[in-house]
């Protein structure tokens, strides 16, 4: 790993997501790769070729079983290869730009529990913070309502968060992309914050 880039003292907010793998308070969208899931449809047809080589009654397989679990482990070296690039960019990036970078301290343990599991393990949230936060200053905030609190006057409900992707507050009339909104939250949350727990 490289060591911290930089000692600025400007700041950002990530919000993490699905559609897009952050989003940031100064309004930059990076997609979200998709390692896995591109791979999913090859992936499933060489472990299907793989099955049918296997026989359960025998402890030495054949050669070609052996030659197309090969196969198998080369496609997911190639997903594996091709995140740890993605996330060594992505974060150095960040690090060059920003001497603090404040995000939420996400439970990613509990929520690959959830029926998103496939796609948070893919996006690997985990991961990107840790290299993250030995590139630059990191500071985890409080998630709870980051996503349901207007950015604009406060006001915080659920019914704030009109859609995924639309946030319209029912307060001020203050309309935003949901994960933008949400990214401005957590810039101001960590700023504000005398408790944070900073990395570096």
């Amino acid at each position: 790993l490289d060591k911290p880039l930089n000692t600025n003292e400007s700041q950002v907010g990530i919000d993490m997501g699905i559609k897009y793998f952050m989003v940031t308070s100064d309004g930059e969208f990076v997609e979200n790769p998709r390692f896995l899931e591109k791979q999913l449809k090859k992936l499933r047809i060489e472990q299907r070729k793989l099955s049918r080589k296997y026989n359960k009654n025998i402890k030495a397989q054949s050669k070609n079983f052996y030659k197309q679990a090969k196969v198998v482990a080369m496609l997911y070296k190639k997903v594996t290869n091709a995140r740890k690039d993605f996330l060594h960019k992505a974060s150095t990036y960040l690090a060059k730009e920003y001497g603090i970078v404040y995000h939420e301290d996400l439970r990613i343990t509990n929520m690959v529990k959830s029926n998103l599991s496939r796609h948070i393990n893919d996006v690997s949230w985990g991961t990107f913070f840790k290299i993250l936060a030995y590139k630059t200053k990191v500071v985890r905030v409080n998630p709870a309502y980051t996503s349901q609190k207007c950015s604009s006057c406060g006001h915080t409900c659920k019914e704030n968060r009109v859609t995924q992707s639309i946030f319209k507050c029912v307060a001020c009339g203050h309309e935003e992309n949901a994960d933008l909104n949400a990214a401005y939250n957590i810039l101001k949350l960590g700023a504000s914050s005398v408790d944070a727990n900073v990395g570096h």
